[in-house]
Order: structure tokens, then C-alpha cells, then sequence
């Protein structure tokens, strides 16, 4: 599981709490798992396959970037 997650094969979709027979929500979340192309389309996933990984990261940055403006270069570097 955590190779397909590092591959980005498998991402988070939602966090969801556990249920008693009330229906109310008890202990710690659970992680719900998803493949990509579910969140953002095959189209979307299938083109990132050509880019180079220098240009993937580029645009990593830029996004984190428009996310967080204040974040200084060292967090982000940190944070990838």
C-alpha cells in the first residue's frame, strides 16, 4: 500500500469517522483511498506521464507558490 502511495497510484480522497448503531461518529478518522484519474481525470493524469520530472516539479512549486505566498523557498523544499 505505501509503495502504490508513493507512486501516486493511490491518494487520499477523504478522511471518514467510524459509526456506532446510533450513526454517531466515535474514534479516529479513517483514510479513504482513491486512484487519480477518479479525481482529476484520465486525461488530466495520462498527460503528466511525458513531462520530465524537472518540469513536474516546477510546477509543484509554482502551485505551492500560488497556495501559500508567503512561504519561503526553504519551507517549500522542505514540504516536496
Amino acid at each position: 500500500m505505501t509503495q502504490l502511495q508513493m507512486k501516486t497510484y493511490l491518494v487520499v480522497r477523504d478522511f471518514r469517522y467510524r459509526r456506532n448503531k446510533r450513526g454517531e461518529e466515535y474514534g479516529m478518522s479513517v483514510a479513504v483511498y482513491t486512484t487519480p484519474e477518479r479525481i482529476f481525470g484520465y486525461d488530466t493524469v495520462s498527460a503528466a506521464y511525458s513531462e520530465e520530472p524537472a518540469a513536474s516539479r516546477e510546477r509543484i512549486v509554482a502551485r505551492l507558490i500560488e497556495l501559500y505566498p508567503h512561504a519561503s523557498e526553504k519551507n517549500i523544499n522542505k514540504l516536496i
